[in-house]
């Protein structure tokens, strides 16, 4: 190996036979205030998806591995602990708000049950900024976009 071969980009490690799971979700019950709650979270997150959008910048996959085990409130409720890459041993982890992916359920209209991602569920997220958090620990935060199955073509996809 050369002097110049170490300032090589590194080709794309991505596998070619990657499959993408089928996305699973779930339910959670809802009162008036708590939906009012997320949709505003859900309303400012796409914003800031707009905003991402209009620059172009390319958004990360990664893999749903939990959410928050004590959350303050119905927000933080839905603050996932994502891993990055999906298609090898995760190398980073991303604290992700899942706010914009929490759907009312299509067949119950006018119901309280609403849907979100669950673990091991793939998503497209976009990074934010790193704060430290109030156990000292540095973390990145993000905004979910989308079930990553959706923007996957078919051929890539377990259909079971």
């Amino acid at each position: 190996m050369g002097l110049f071969d170490f300032f090589k980009k590194k080709k794309n490690e991505i596998p070619k036979d990657l499959k993408v799971p089928l996305p699973k979700y779930l339910k959670i019950e809802l009162e008036r205030g708590e939906i009012k709650k997320i949709r505003d979270q859900a309303n400012d997150i796409y914003e800031v998806l707009r905003s991402k959008h209009k620059t172009k910048e390319m958004s990360q996959v990664g893999k749903i591995f939990g959410y928050h085990p004590y959350p303050k409130d119905i927000v933080e409720q839905f603050y996932a602990v994502v891993n990055w890459p999906v298609h090898k041993k995760a190398e980073k982890s991303f604290v992700v708000d899942m706010s914009y992916l929490v759907r009312s359920d299509p067949k119950e209209f006018l119901s309280d049950t609403y849907h979100y991602p669950a673990e091991g569920t793939w998503i497209t997220f976009y990074p934010l900024g790193t704060s430290k958090d109030v156990d000292n620990i540095s973390r990145t935060y993000c905004v979910a976009e989308a079930v990553a199955w959706d923007i996957f073509p078919n051929d890539m996809k377990i259909l079971k």
